[in-house]
């Protein structure tokens, strides 16, 4: 289950980047650059960290243990699996999503093929494809949206 502002799976926003190491061993790590695509909407760089079988990356700002947020993803190993708590799966139309959170706080295009709906109170952000349906999904803790994404 995903919970905004809390957890993917069994992998939640109180682990460190040490402990997510202990668990699954050291990580393929990916700097993204924040105004450059697909980050064009993001305020700092970033480091996301991944492992072979593991259906969430966690992301930390450079210098930092601390995960910041989490992301799963449609294509990612048994991420697709997963529903968040208001019962939407992978692939829910954008219509979907407005109906079961309400209006986003924001929206912002990243990049021309995606739309990301940000839920900042509920510490919750979802990635949309060209045709509106969930492809990534990222918490966060509430409030704290503007520390990751210029929220126009």
């Amino acid at each position: 289950m995903i919970v905004p502002g809390v957890r993917v799976g069994k992998w939640t926003l109180a682990l460190t980047l040490d402990d997510f190491q202990r668990m699954h061993g050291y990580a393929v790590r990916t700097y993204v650059m924040a105004g450059v695509p697909p980050a064009a909407d993001a305020v700092h760089d970033h480091f996301m960290f991944r492992w072979d079988r593991v259906p969430v990356t966690a992301a930390v700002f450079i210098g930092r243990k601390q995960v910041e947020f989490l992301q799963t993803g449609f294509l990612m190993p048994e991420g697709h699996l997963y529903r968040t708590d208001r019962g939407l799966a992978f692939l829910a139309r954008r219509w979907k999503i407005v109906q079961a959170y309400g209006r986003p706080t924001a929206e912002m295009t990243p990049h021309p093929l995606e739309v990301r709906l940000i839920y900042d109170h509920l510490g919750i952000a979802f990635g949309l494809d060209m045709a509106g349906r969930a492809h990534t999904i990222s918490i966060f803790r509430p409030g704290t949206a503007s520390r990751f994404w210029h929220l126009l």
